[in-house]
């Protein structure tokens, strides 16, 4: 399996259950956290795009099926709160949180 599937699954894993870092992910891979920063930038990539990457994927998931409040899609996915998890997602998309969910 490849280094990037590698990561994007203990993230996804992690997600649901913990504060995910590159370091508790590089843990659970069994590296240092550099070995991982090295392996992803010879992938071209970084821990935090992929990171984001799959939590925005998981947000979207849930804002388009609409069978959560989206301040429970914003703590299942690891954020304290909605006005953070509504940030996030505007930064990475443009448009916030509920104006996507209206939209689908």
């Amino acid at each position: 399996m490849e280094i990037i599937d590698q990561v994007k699954d203990e993230i996804k894993k992690q997600l649901l259950n913990q504060k995910v870092t590159d370091e508790s992910v590089a843990k659970s891979m069994g590296v240092s956290s550099r070995t991982l920063q090295r392996k992803l930038k010879a992938q071209k990539t970084t821990f935090k795009s992929l990171f984001n990457e799959i939590w925005l994927d998981m947000a979207n998931k849930h804002i388009q099926t609409k069978e959560l409040p989206l301040k429970d899609v914003a703590k299942l996915i690891g954020f304290s709160n909605l006005s953070a998890f509504s940030r996030a997602y505007k930064r990475l998309t443009g448009v916030s949180p509920s104006y996507a969910q209206v939209e689908e």
